[in-house]
């Protein structure tokens, strides 16, 4: 597969998954443009199946609950994408600056190995999350990783 061809099939997955998307943004309450919306979620979330789309929207909708919020803004989904990507955060979880440290500098090798490659995705994020364990997580537009497709870890 050449890499014209690799664009125009994600391109065409991109466009189902706003499709699946629309579908489950019509409950939700949100001023935002439904149609922009899907688009821009759709691009967020390469691989992720209906069932992880559903997941996003009613994330979304508990995270803007949570705040008091009268609708669901774009933040929301950014963090509803992050926590159906990465579970839980523990806030709890004391980690040593030390280790911290390491992690962060272990997820900025995968951020510059990444920048430098010819043929990879840029980047869409770079986070630092307390799970089950430390982990960090580096995200690209097109990656595959288990279910989890967006983040390299």
């Amino acid at each position: 597969m050449v890499r014209g061809e690799h664009k125009e099939w994600n391109l065409c997955v991109c466009v189902c998954r706003a499709s699946i998307f629309k579908v489950h943004l019509q409950p939700i309450k949100t001023s935002l443009n439904l149609e922009d919306l899907a688009r821009k979620l759709a691009a967020l979330t390469p691989g992720f199946t209906g069932a992880d789309v559903a997941n996003v929207c009613n994330e979304a909708a508990l995270i803007a609950a949570r705040y008091s919020a009268k609708e669901v803004a774009l933040t929301h989904f950014e963090q509803a994408i992050e926590r159906v990507v990465g579970g839980l955060e523990k806030k709890n979880t004391v980690v040593q600056p030390e280790e911290r440290k390491i992690i962060a500098y272990h997820e900025a090798g995968h951020a510059v190995v990444g920048w430098f490659k010819q043929f990879a995705d840029p980047l869409l994020k770079v986070i630092l999350l307390t799970l089950v364990w430390w982990v960090g997580l580096v995200g690209s537009s097109t990656s595959k990783l288990m279910s989890f497709p967006v983040w390299y870890h």
